[in-house]
């Protein structure tokens, strides 16, 4: 298990803060390649992740690592990531597969409780605080 933030869109949307352009529409996600890689892969497709790419569903080890990006409108979530997995020392991995186990708001009174409540309903994962989140990942 590992931890991401997202920011939450004024319409309640999960984004991904290293990919903005991708919302998470559900708890679990599959990785593309959506750079066109370096050395060896550039501008060649390529299922994700490869170590020669920055491409795959990243996670830190570290709730701080994941949370270090500022937004009044941050979400930290606990991941539980499988298939092709390219581990980063002590401080994280890329995915192929990845799924949402829990989600925290950051900051209180940011107005996204409704929304993370929204998703979480839907899509079967829980919504907690940040300490909860590192019980939930085994820290």
């Amino acid at each position: 298990m590992g931890y991401r933030a997202w920011l939450v869109s004024a319409d309640g949307q999960l984004k991904s803060i290293g990919v903005p352009d991708h919302v998470w529409t559900s708890a679990t996600a599959t990785a593309e390649c959506r750079h066109s890689g370096r050395g060896p892969h550039v501008g060649v497709e390529h299922d994700a992740p490869v170590w020669e790419c920055t491409c795959g569903i990243h996670a830190f080890t570290s709730l701080s690592d994941a949370i270090g990006f500022m937004g009044e409108r941050l979400v930290a979530g606990v991941v539980r990531g499988w298939g092709r997995t390219i581990h980063h020392g002590d401080e994280g991995w890329r995915s192929e597969h990845a799924e949402i186990v829990a989600l925290a708001p950051v900051y209180d009174g940011a107005g996204i409780d409704g929304h993370l409540r929204a998703f979480a309903s839907r899509e079967g994962t829980i919504v907690t605080t940040l300490p909860a989140l590192r019980v939930i990942a085994g820290e």
